[in-house]
């Protein structure tokens, strides 16, 4: 479970893709997290999420951005 992870170890490596073989995006977030309880999450974040399903919230503070981009993604 991610939760008991960032409890344990208070650090994350967060990989966001777009697109797919020749074409494709990726983005590494690394630094510092920690667990968030719901009510200190701002309204206004909380809000753009509908539905019970979310219990967790971790918060990433970015220390390191790292970014590649196929050619193909470049067109």
């Amino acid at each position: 479970m991610r939760e008991r992870n960032v409890r344990g170890e208070p650090w994350l490596t967060m990989t966001v893709t777009e697109g797919d073989r020749d074409a494709h995006i990726v983005v590494l977030i690394e630094g510092p997290a920690d667990v968030v309880p719901v009510p200190e999450v701002p309204p206004d974040v909380r809000a753009a999420f509908t539905g019970d399903w979310v219990a967790t919230w971790i918060r990433l503070r970015a220390e390191r951005v790292l970014s590649y981009a196929s050619e193909g993604a470049l067109r």
